[in-house]
């Protein structure tokens, strides 16, 4: 594949809310592991919002993640809040089930939690 073509299929799947500075995608970054869960909304596609929370295994690395997703008719600001709840609930069942250590950090307290 050209360099040409690479970047034409990139640009294709751009919606222009995408994250493209490095200093900004590092502060994004920083505010994902404060709260613990990341948002989209309407970066993959146009009125499509998703929720997502770390799975750690039994060496306390991320391994995988858990998500919502819906429309944003559905997933906004008024129920961000209580589906990051419920996915964090659920990333850390999965979590203790996989044998992650209890002192994981709490992304969203910023302390020290069991992940279950």
């Amino acid at each position: 594949m050209t360099t040409d073509t690479a970047k034409g299929l990139i640009g294709s799947l751009l919606h222009g809310l995408e994250i493209t500075d490095r200093d900004e995608l590092q502060r994004h970054l920083a505010g994902v592991r404060a709260r613990g869960y990341a948002v989209d909304c309407g970066e993959l596609e146009p009125h499509l919002c998703c929720v997502a929370g770390p799975v750690f295994d039994r060496t306390g690395q991320v391994v995988a993640s858990i998500s919502v997703s819906g429309p944003d008719s559905r997933i906004n600001e008024a129920t961000i809040p209580a589906t990051a709840a419920a996915v964090r609930r659920a990333a850390a069942e999965i979590s203790a089930r996989l044998g992650a250590p209890r002192d994981i950090p709490d992304w969203g307290r910023g302390g020290s939690a069991s992940p279950s």
